[in-house]
């Protein structure tokens, strides 16, 4: 498993992986999730603490297991900037 490869998430939908690693929200190596559809938790951020960057519904935060590899060949990436909204 790494960035950029595209999964199903089961019982979710299909999404790219953009961070991989521990988390300040829960023990264990998580994997972050861009979902290609708004069915999402969040937006690649967590109780204040920026993981990664996608737009409002996009990110869903989930371990390993509940996952099936789609692909193993990385896609290509615009690098995007995100602005957090700490108000």
């Amino acid at each position: 498993m790494e960035t950029g490869m595209s999964i199903f998430v089961t019982g979710t939908d299909f999404g790219d992986v953009w961070f991989i690693g521990t988390s300040q929200f829960a023990k264990g190596v998580w994997l972050g999730i861009e979902l290609l559809k708004p069915n999402g938790k969040n937006d690649g951020s967590v109780k204040g603490h920026r993981y990664f960057c996608r737009k409002p519904s996009h990110g869903l935060f989930v371990k390993r297991k509940p996952l099936i590899e789609e692909s193993t060949a990385p896609r290509s990436y615009v690098p995007t900037s995100c602005l957090e909204n700490n108000s």
